[in-house]
């Protein structure tokens, strides 16, 4: 027999070493008790008692106008109708230098009570940072998380000194509505059976598009921004969810607004007062 080259030695190590990790990733458990970032410790529970919705362990952390670290870190309860919904915004955090790199969310208006914030994230453990391609290999849980908007926007505009946009949603009647009650439903399910994050399969976009298709089927077909949220904006323009009276693209400054929330950071009317100067942003 034939000794082994060097290269053909090498090459067997290799896929040696490439099937043991494809193994390991496919054996990998989720699983909601790891030592997670304080962001991450505690996730909401939902509960639906006489037509109305629970929501436990709401975000509600203060950050103030500087510093990184939060003033406090509390939870709220909220008791929700999500047929009260009156509209939906949607969010764009970029954090890469090409912007197709991004975190995006939602906020929630309701007719007689506060904006509920909600996001989809990769539950990330003390010491780990995020890292796209980790993502996709089963590396992070999934977080379904529910905040205020104070604590949503300004840890990310202060805390985290990246960029926000917003977007208001046009949507038929009782979409908004619909959207909610399906993101509670795989919120409740989430907190019950722990699932793994994936960068391409079901990241903080394609997971909501996934529930606005079960809200109302075909509302957002596939497209390059399910995998690069950066393009999202432009997208759901093209479809008509976003008013047209500005090219989103061309004018994403009129939607900037994480300056305003740095000036906001300590109001009470933190909300009420956001929406008046993002609209004179717009022109709208």
């Amino acid at each position: 027999m034939k000794n082994l080259s060097t290269g053909r030695i090498l090459l067997l190590v290799s896929i040696g070493f490439v099937a043991a990790y494809g193994l390991r990733i496919a054996l990998s458990v989720p699983s909601h008790d790891r030592d997670w970032k304080p962001e991450f410790q505690i996730l909401p529970e939902i509960e639906r008692r006489d037509g109305r919705v629970h929501i436990r362990n709401v975000r509600d952390w203060r950050y103030g106008s500087g510093g990184k670290d939060p003033l406090s870190e509390t939870y709220v309860h909220r008791e929700i109708d999500p047929a009260r919904v009156e509209r939906v915004w949607f969010l764009m955090e970029p954090f890469e230098r090409w912007d197709a790199i991004a975190h995006t969310f939602l906020v929630f208006d309701f007719h007689d009570a506060p904006p509920l914030a909600f996001s989809i994230e990769a539950r990330g453990e003390i010491g780990e940072e995020f890292n796209p391609l980790a993502g996709a290999t089963r590396h992070y849980k999934l977080a379904y998380l529910f905040g205020t908007e104070a604590d949503f926007l300004v840890r990310r505009a202060v805390a985290l000194g990246n960029r926000l946009y917003l977007y208001p949603v046009k949507t038929s009647d009782g979409f908004p509505s619909r959207l909610l009650s399906d993101i509670l439903d795989m919120t409740d399910d989430l907190s019950g059976t722990p699932r793994f994050y994936n960068t391409f399969r079901h990241n903080c976009t394609n997971a909501l598009a996934e529930s606005a298709n079960r809200a109302t089927p075909g509302a957002i077909p596939w497209h390059i921004s399910f995998v690069l949220p950066g393009y999202a904006p432009d997208y759901l323009e093209t479809l008509g969810y976003i008013p047209t009276e500005f090219d989103v693209k061309e004018e994403a400054d009129r939607y900037r607004i994480d300056d305003i929330v740095r000036d906001l950071a300590d109001r009470e009317d933190f909300s009420s007062e956001l929406r008046i100067r993002a609209a004179l942003r717009r022109g709208s």
